[in-house]
């Protein structure tokens, strides 16, 4: 029982996508111009707006490190900067 292949599908580019626990290619047809079958993310064009929002929220934690605080804590570092050189003037 051996089925013929269409002629395109069976020169089309393969899905690269391997499996974890048997490390063997998925080797579907992969979507046209890329690496990955349809099944594999082929198709995806990444998150929405607002899917890269909900992003950003799940994966802050605190915020100590967002720009704007790393913009006041540099602020807040120059002003300590300052007032210790002054103290430092003022004593010698």
């Amino acid at each position: 029982m051996s089925e013929k292949q269409p002629e395109g599908l069976a020169r089309c580019l393969r899905c690269n996508a391997k499996s974890k626990r048997s490390g063997v290619r998925c080797n579907s047809p992969a979507v046209k111009g890329k690496s990955k079958c349809r099944m594999h993310g082929g198709t995806s064009r990444g998150p929405s707006e607002a899917g890269k929002q909900r992003l950003s929220e799940l994966h802050m934690i605190h915020g100590n490190y967002t720009r704007d605080e790393r913009r006041n804590t540099a602020r807040y570092n120059a002003v300590v900067k300052a007032a210790r050189e002054l103290l430092k003037k003022e004593r010698s």
